[in-house]
């Protein structure tokens, strides 16, 4: 239908094919509907909107029916269609809620599909509304915001901009926007370490070769050539990792090294909570000669106070871990509709 005489593609077909690769050949249809074809039944549409929901979301019963309203009495008429992308826990659950929804859905069957869209638009909370064009490309990826803001959809299809919320705060990246950062940016960020803090190491293990036998405590050297090899080794470790899986393009594990920096840095916290520890344990007189050329004690002090950890600090460190990718949701409380619960 959309190929002309001479075999070329048309922008009609290619932007099919590229919603038939990302949904697959199938969805499922309204109920009583069965299944439907992608591409016929995306075939024309102004824009196609992803929903990440479950029915044991307390902010997607909330949202779903608000959503369906502006669907049904507006949004479909300009050439808006909808695809449920179900997190529920199973199949019964899911044919419950879509038996409420007016719209087309992703087979629950196709979990790993399911997967492997929340990966590529980094969805880390639901509801979330995710609103592609005509081309397949993303337009936003809080489409939430935008339905709510604009119901009647007079500004439909909501042109590309940045994604914030009702507090100001911009949203974050997807996964995809943050490999790709990764990717291009990784590879200097772990270069300009090497050349510029190649000497750190190097002044730690000279520290510690001038701290005399009679230091008060026998760990403090041992402290100096960790503290001196960690953090770097680490740094450059984490970013490798990191940069590697999202050259590969491997969203899961790439968020998944997000995590080992997080990782990395509660340790790096702890070495710094045990610097002040054996710091606090020595003296100059002890431990430092008359004639020491790079004084121990100093470099400690000084890298220490530049390190400082604080609640803060571990507060993001453990942020780190649990959402790796740092998305904010909407603003609101999970009971009120505009909250948001992890997944």
């Amino acid at each position: 239908r959309h190929t002309p005489l001479n075999g070329s593609p048309t922008p009609a077909s290619t932007a099919m094919a590229a919603f038939t690769e990302l949904l697959g050949e199938n969805l499922a249809g309204a109920v009583g509907d069965g299944p439907v074809n992608t591409a016929e039944a995306l075939e024309g549409k102004a824009a196609v909107a992803l929903y990440f929901s479950a029915h044991w979301c307390p902010p997607c019963r909330n949202f779903t029916p608000m959503l369906a309203k502006s669907y049904s009495e507006n949004l479909k008429d300009k050439g808006f269609e909808v695809v449920f992308i179900s997190s529920d826990k199973d199949e019964a659950s899911f044919k419950e809620y879509f038996g409420e929804m007016p719209w087309l859905a992703l087979p629950y069957e196709a979990r790993d599909r399911k997967s492997k869209l929340s990966e590529q638009y980094g969805v880390q909370g639901i509801p979330t509304l995710v609103i592609l064009d005509a081309s397949g490309e993303t337009i936003t990826t809080n489409g939430r915001e935008a339905v709510m803001k604009d119901p009647m959809g007079d500004n439909f299809p909501w042109p590309q901009s940045e994604d914030v919320g009702q507090s100001g705060a911009v949203q974050r990246a997807t996964t995809k926007q943050l490999m790709t950062g990764e990717a291009s940016m990784g590879p200097g960020v772990i270069l300009c370490a090497i050349l510029f803090c190649f000497w750190v190491p190097m002044l730690f293990f000279m520290g510690a070769a001038e701290v005399l036998p009679t230091c008060e405590s026998d760990h403090f050297v041992l402290w100096m050539r960790l503290y001196g090899t960690i953090p770097l080794g680490s740094f450059l470790l984490m970013h490798i990792i990191a940069t590697f899986w999202a050259c590969l393009g491997q969203g899961w594990h790439f968020t998944n090294a997000l995590r080992l920096q997080g990782v990395s840095a509660l340790a790096m916290i702890g070495l710094n909570i045990w610097g002040w520890v054996e710091f606090f344990r020595i003296s100059e007189e002890m431990c430092v000669g008359d004639d020491t050329g790079v004084n121990p004690r100093t470099v400690a002090m000084i890298w220490l106070f530049a390190g400082a950890c604080s609640p803060f600090s571990i507060c993001l460190a453990i942020q780190r871990i649990r959402n790796p990718t740092g998305r904010r949701g909407a603003p609101g409380s999970p009971g009120d509709g505009n909250g948001e619960v992890n997944v």
